[in-house]
Formats: structure tokens, sequence, C-alpha cells
């Protein structure tokens, strides 16, 4: 459970306790009408003037993204103060008439916001996923409203315009490096078909099904299903076996999972690219699989 103080958990603070060596929950506290806060020695700024299109004109780091958050100044109390999350990540809480900027890794992003009175900590809750390439900057509205809260892709002029007397939000996470989600571009499924067939066993189901997980999780990603065998057999053989096998894989993603059929491809590859000699058992072994290569 969090123990709210100036409408921020009592974590931050300890936060600022670590890094001052001198901040304590105990400490004397006082608030400036400036907008500065201090607790001990340690004092830091909740507000600070900031001038929008200046930081949005700012270079932006190689293979990253700008993205600002903002939230119009409305009659929402700072009780309505929303968690905004990147990529499961927090970032700020953001209150009524502010905004927050962050950078973070090009490609698909996970943006959630949730009230952050409602103390349940799920930086999940809300998400919403965002294709976005390299060195543009982007903005999303906040708006709490009676239902709940809503996260809104803003256009450049709309979002700059609201920005204009807005200050920028300072109490909120500072990063070392960009929101960047290590994310696989390459698995091995553990799937075993028995000598000469292409039937799937339901006991493969659940390892398929980490395909399926991965691809509702990044709703724009496709996905290429390679078959791969030994050379025991005729090379014309085993480039139409490997092709009905990972025909067979997609026929499960597709009716089992539901993954769109328009999102994956089958390509039988039969002995061609072997990465293991092909004279051992074990060597053979290691050439008979199923790779799966993600791409957005």
């Amino acid at each position: 459970m969090f123990i709210r103080f100036f409408n921020r958990p009592l974590l931050f603070l300890l936060a600022v306790s670590v890094v001052t060596g001198c901040a304590s929950v105990g400490s004397k506290s006082s608030s400036e009408p400036d907008g500065t806060n201090q607790v001990g020695r340690a004092v830091w700024h909740k507000q600070e003037p900031a001038d929008a299109q200046s930081l949005a004109k700012k270079a932006i780091p190689s293979g990253s993204v700008g993205i600002f958050f903002l939230r119009a100044l409305d009659k929402d109390g700072l009780q309505t103060s929303a968690n905004v999350a990147v990529n499961n990540r927090f970032q700020v809480s953001l209150q009524p008439g502010n905004f927050s900027h962050v950078y973070s890794c090009a490609g698909v992003n996970d943006l959630s916001v949730d009230i952050t009175g409602y103390k349940h900590n799920d930086l999940r809750r809300g998400l919403s996923s965002y294709d976005l390439p390299a060195g543009n900057t982007y903005y999303f509205g906040v708006d709490v409203t009676a239902s709940g809260v809503i996260l809104k892709k803003l256009s450049d002029k709309f979002a700059l315009k609201l920005m204009k007397n807005m200050q920028r939000q300072s109490h909120q996470i500072s990063r070392v490096s960009p929101n960047c989600v290590k994310r696989a571009t390459r698995i091995e499924l553990n799937v075993l078909f028995d000598k000469g067939k292409a039937v799937v066993k339901k006991t493969y189901y659940p390892e398929i099904g980490r395909v399926a997980d991965y691809m509702r999780k990044y709703p724009k990603v496709t996905a290429v299903i390679e078959g791969h065998t030994d050379s025991s057999a005729s090379e014309d053989y085993n480039k139409k076996l490997s092709q009905r096998r990972v025909d067979a894989v997609k026929k499960i993603l597709v009716n089992k999972f539901s993954i769109d059929d328009s999102r994956l491809k089958a390509v039988g590859y039969g002995e061609s690219r072997p990465i293991s000699s092909n004279r051992t058992a074990a060597g053979r072994q290691k050439n008979r699989r199923v790779m799966v290569n993600f791409s957005q």
C-alpha cells in the first residue's frame, strides 16, 4: 500500500532519500507557491516553466522517438492525477494543465494511463500499442472522465497549441537510457514430428501458443514460420516435408489461436539451411527444427 504525501507515493520520497542521503519520511517538509517542494534538505520542483516548441525541436537520439503526454487545464482536481507508463515503466503522475516529455525506442511502444488514486499499481491497465517510427515526435492527450481515462494521439499543431501555456511536470522518473523494450525477433519452437509425418501433436500446442501470445501483444508484428530438416532423404522430399510441417503449424495458429492468416507466412527450406553437420545424430537433430522470425 502506498502512503500519499504531496500527492505522490512514499516510494518517490524513498528514492529521494537514497540519492541525497539526508531526506527521510519523518523530516520537516515544506511546499512553496512557486512549486518547490522540500523534505529535509532534499529539494525538487513539481513543475517547471518550459517551452514545448523548443523541446520538440531538439535532436532526437538515434533510433529513438520523442513522446509528449499533455493534459488540458480543466475543472478536475489534483486527486485526479493520472499515472502514465511507457513500456510497463512508470513515467509521471500527470495533473491538469501540465505536460511531460520522454524519449523512447522507435518501434512498437506500449503506452498506458490510469487514475493514480486507484492504487492498483497495474502499469498495463488501459494499455494501447503504437508503432512509432524513429526520428519523430509524437503527442498524446490525457483526459480523465467520469468513466475512466482516455489516451488519444494528437496532431503536432494541435498539441503544441495546447502546450503553449502549460508547465512541464518534472516530478517524474528520470531516465539514464530510453524506454527500450527488447523484443524477440527470432525464436525456435520445440515442436517434434514423427518420422515422415506433418501432424502436430496436441502436446505441442502450448509451445505454438508462445507465438500467438507474442503476436497478440504486438498486433502489428508479422511472422515467417520456417521449416528445416536434416539430409536423411532426398532434397526434394525434405523440402516438401518441411513445407507440410510449417503449414500445419500455421494452420493451428490461425484456427486454434485466431491469428490472422495475413500476418503469417510458412516456408519450408528442407535441408538447404543446416546449422550443424548431418554426419552425426546430434547434428541431424539440431537441423530438424521450426523457427519463427518476427518483423514489423
